[in-house]
């Protein structure tokens, strides 16, 4: 059994090995990549992840919707966690149904070494 290397918080964070699962369902989430276009070459976007910059997100709100098409939580992530985090804080304090990667893009990666 795979576990993570920290401690999240279940109500509003997922796990790599969760996102990867519900990645192969039927009707995925909806990913939203709020790191810099920029950073996207560090560590590559989720192939289906829309990219929208956390320094944009307000401006861009009305892109985002309050659930993915499957009904479940919208996944945030950023490289390291803590901005998806704050940002999830930020759109489920406007209604939005939505859940930070915990570790961000460095455990994405990390767990594809692996």
């Amino acid at each position: 059994m795979e576990t993570e290397p920290f401690q999240i918080d279940h109500a509003t964070e997922i796990t790599v090995l969760q996102l990867k699962q519900l990645l192969q369902t039927k009707t995925p989430p909806r990913v939203l990549d709020i790191r810099q276009p920029e950073e996207l070459d560090e560590v590559p976007a989720i192939p289906t992840a829309v990219n929208i910059p956390m320094t944009q997100l307000l401006a861009r709100l009305a892109e985002v919707p309050k659930q993915s098409p499957n009904g479940g939580a919208i996944i945030l992530v950023c490289a390291s966690g803590a901005r998806s985090l704050m940002a999830q804080k930020f759109l489920a304090a406007k209604g939005y149904d939505c859940k930070s990667l915990a570790g961000g893009m460095v455990a994405w990666d990390r767990a594809k070494q692996c």
